[in-house]
C-alpha cells in the first residue's frame, strides 16, 4: 500500500525540521543564523518555478526519462532540497538557488545520489 501524501508531507517537515533544529535556517549578511520567527515551514532551495527545467536537467545529466511527477514528489520534495524556514517571504527566498546552474546541477547530483542509496532508482 502506497503512502497517503499527507502522511509523507508531514514526514518529510518533520525529517527536515529535525535535521535543522526547528528553526528557521536564515542567515545575515555575516553568515550567521538570526532568525528565531515562527511558525516554521519548508522553502524549496531550487524553488517550485523551476521544475520544469528541473525535469530537464535531471534526465539529461542522468540519462533518464522521469515524468514531472517524479521530479515534483522525487526531487523537489526531497529533504536535501528543503530547508527549515519561518512564514517571512524574504527569508524564503534567501534560500532559492534556481538561477545558479552550478549550485542547482550540485543539489541534483547530491539528490540522485541519496536516492540511488535508498533504492528509489537504480
Amino acid at each position: 500500500m502506497s503512502e497517503h501524501k499527507d502522511d509523507r508531507i508531514r514526514r518529510t517537515k518533520e525529517i527536515v525540521w529535525a535535521r535543522d533544529g526547528y528553526r528557521c535556517q536564515y542567515r545575515n549578511e555575516r553568515g550567521l543564523q538570526c532568525c528565531n520567527n515562527g511558525p516554521l515551514t519548508l522553502a524549496h532551495r531550487i524553488g517550485k518555478g523551476h521544475t520544469v527545467s528541473v525535469q530537464t536537467k535531471w534526465n539529461g545529466e542522468f540519462n533518464e526519462d522521469r515524468d514531472i511527477r517524479f521530479i515534483e514528489n522525487r526531487v523537489m520534495h526531497h529533504p536535501l532540497n528543503l530547508v527549515t524556514c519561518c512564514t517571512d517571504l524574504n527569508h524564503n527566498d534567501s534560500f532559492n538557488i534556481g538561477f545558479n546552474p552550478g549550485a542547482v546541477r550540485e543539489r541534483l547530483y547530491a539528490i540522485h545520489e541519496q536516492l540511488q542509496q535508498s533504492g528509489v532508482i537504480k
